[in-house]
């Protein structure tokens, strides 16, 4: 219950904009393709006490960083509907970038997943 109590008084704190709960994090490995090339990320879901329409968020230890893109490629849209959907974001927002770059010609490497430096994993 004590968890229960510190989302009541930071929703109800004006300094507070929003919180969140950790719920879970997963391993996941990835099937791009290649059988040479599985990554492995981390994916951990929290729920917001704020956001009504999209309470699902998640966070991956590592961005895609394919060779066509300046810099690793971060998802601007985090948050979900339900924890499947979070899921399926977090997962599609790595996968689809690795298999873009493989369907494009390039050589696929464990280079293309730089670690989020922005995590708390």
């Amino acid at each position: 219950m004590a968890g229960y109590k510190v989302l009541t008084i930071t929703d109800k704190n004006e300094t507070v904009t929003d919180s969140c709960r950790f719920l879970k994090e997963m391993v996941v490995v990835l099937d791009v393709g290649k059988n040479h090339l599985q990554p492995i990320v981390k994916i951990k879901l929290y729920k917001s006490s704020v956001r009504i329409n999209t309470p699902y968020g998640f966070e991956v230890s590592h961005h895609a960083h394919i060779p066509t893109e300046a810099g690793p490629c971060m998802p601007s849209k985090v948050w979900s509907m339900s924890e499947g959907e979070a899921v399926s974001k977090a997962i599609s927002k790595v996968k689809n970038h690795i298999k873009t770059a493989i369907g494009t010609g390039h050589q696929p490497s464990s280079n293309w997943l730089p670690s989020n430096l922005s995590s708390r994993h």
